[in-house]
């Protein structure tokens, strides 16, 4: 069974990440809606949100597995 991963974010002036929908850029409050992706793809989301680390450094990226 593969593992899967949740991104979250944390802009400029928030004190809490908050799940985040990566085709709208836009932080969700459901769950349901947050962007969930497979180990297998992982190294592809993390070189993409270095990217848009490098254009907005006040983006705070975090990764957690879904358990």
């Amino acid at each position: 069974m593969e593992t899967y991963y949740r991104v979250y974010a944390k802009f400029e002036g928030q004190t809490k990440f908050k799940p985040l929908d990566l085709s709208t850029g836009q932080q969700v409050t459901n769950l349901i809606y947050a962007t969930m992706v497979s180990q297998s793809r992982l190294y592809d989301l993390k070189a993409y949100l270095e990217e848009v680390k490098q254009d907005q450094p006040e983006i705070e990226f975090k990764l957690e597995k879904i358990k």
